[in-house]
């Protein structure tokens, strides 16, 4: 009875985050029930002795602990069928995942991941294998298979999850309670896009979208990342027209439920994202055009009337990344890495706009917070990019149009980059 109070004071404590208050009266719990009972009662105490290790970063404590818990609920009994039982399995799957986490803190990867799939399977021989207990093991599975970046083994099981967590939404009826569902969809598409599998993952994003705003209203933040998400994928596939309508829906979502849209970093996020999107739909226009008249036997550039609509997207990119450059300055301040990159991209709808001058005022600006900063290589090099293609573009130099066309062949994304860069190096040829 003590021990159980010592506990039960401890839990609180723990909740309360008083996690070094409430260790000693963990371990004053474990020693008063060793000496008056064991398996499962004295393995509970013992595991939560563990978790409060585990809160307190003492993880090698942690680990003994956790172990020391699965042991004393662990002896396997067979059934009838040679299948093996656990007395006690959601305790034991928990405190499996309870190991299998610290493992994973302490970097320990290949030591965590037997020890989820027992989880799994402890609890599928006990409640069967579409049960919402199995799927809940199976996220976090995934969840580790996804860190690992082995995309192709999270597959199947997030396609087990979703399965499971189907089944529940139809017998629920109510969308809005089919949340766990718009999530798990999102974790399959996000494993699917990770192996460059676009056209699977899209419909999967926007199913996810379709519960979330249904459940939730377009402008809940599970929502925006939902659409978020299927944006991406869109962009990633070369669908931009596709992308565009989403990303303007999203600014504007942000616009609505911002207290303060003017200093709203996940505005200005989406913002980029749209005036980026927009490059690559004049891209994929100009493209378009090109190969239909190709296919008609006419290599005539299209007519000024039609030459109209790019002006228009390019205007509504330049203004898109204005506005994420000045929420970016003013949310976190004109030396951050964010702001750079929001300069930059601003630097890219200006060259789109053939305003060469300002894009290289804007690529310069971009520069001299990456030199003050050192970020991300990735940022560096695309500011670089910018830098050199817009003076090319504003001295018709073939030397600066020559290092940006072989630097761009360095960038994953986005390509309309690469493309600017050959065309300055076209263009500083003639």
């Amino acid at each position: 009875m003590i021990a159980g109070a010592a506990n039960n004071l401890a839990m609180l404590l723990q909740a309360m985050g008083h996690f070094a208050d409430a260790r000693p009266l963990c371990e004053r719990a474990v020693a008063l029930a060793e000496s008056r009972s064991g398996g499962l009662p004295l393995a509970a105490l013992v595991a939560n002795l563990g978790s409060v290790c585990e809160d307190l970063g003492d993880l090698d404590a942690a680990r003994q602990h956790l172990e020391r818990a699965v042991g004393l609920v662990d002896p396997q009994v067979k059934g009838p069928q040679g299948q093996q039982h656990h007395p006690h399995p959601e305790q034991l799957a928990r405190w499996l995942t309870s190991l299998g986490g610290v493992a994973r803190a302490q970097g320990r990867d290949d030591e965590a991941r037997p020890l989820l799939e027992r989880a799994v399977a402890v609890v599928e021989a006990a409640r069967g294998p579409e049960h919402p207990a199995v799927a809940a093991r199976l996220r976090t599975l995934a969840a580790l298979l996804r860190a690992q970046r082995d995309s192709a083994a999270a597959v199947p099981v997030l396609e087990r999850v979703v399965r499971i967590s189907s089944a529940a939404c139809r017998r629920r009826k109510d969308a809005t309670k089919c949340e766990p569902l718009a999530s798990d969809l999102g974790a399959l598409g996000a494993a699917l896009h990770a192996r460059g599998a676009y056209p699977d993952a899209g419909p999967l994003f926007e199913r996810a979208l379709r519960l979330r705003e249904e459940a939730l209203g377009p402008d809940h933040a599970a929502s925006m990342r939902s659409k978020a998400s299927l944006a991406a994928n869109a962009r990633h596939a070369n669908a931009p027209n596709v992308a565009v309508p989403l990303l303007r829906e999203l600014v504007s979502s942000h616009e609505r439920a911002s207290t303060r849209p003017d200093a709203c970093p996940a505005r200005a996020a989406a913002l980029i994202d749209l005036a980026e999107a927009l490059l690559e739909l004049l891209d994929h226009v100009e493209t378009t055009q090109v190969e239909e008249h190709l296919l008609q036997g006419d290599a005539q550039t299209p007519t000024p009337a039609a030459a109209t609509a790019p002006d228009v997207v390019t205007a509504e990119a330049v203004a898109a990344a204005r506005r994420a450059l000045a929420i970016r300055r003013r949310a976190l301040g004109a030396a951050h890495e964010h702001t750079a990159v929001a300069h930059s991209v601003l630097g890219w709808c200006l060259l789109a706009a053939t305003d060469v001058d300002a894009a290289f005022a804007a690529h310069e600006a971009a520069a001299a917070i990456c030199e003050r900063l050192a970020p991300a290589n990735a940022i560096k090099l695309r500011v670089r990019v910018g830098v050199l293609v817009a003076d090319a573009r504003r001295r018709r130099a073939r030397d600066a149009a020559a290092e940006a066309s072989a630097l761009a062949q360095r960038l994953r994304r986005p390509a309309h980059e690469r493309r600017a860069a050959r065309k300055a190096l076209d263009d500083a040829a003639t």
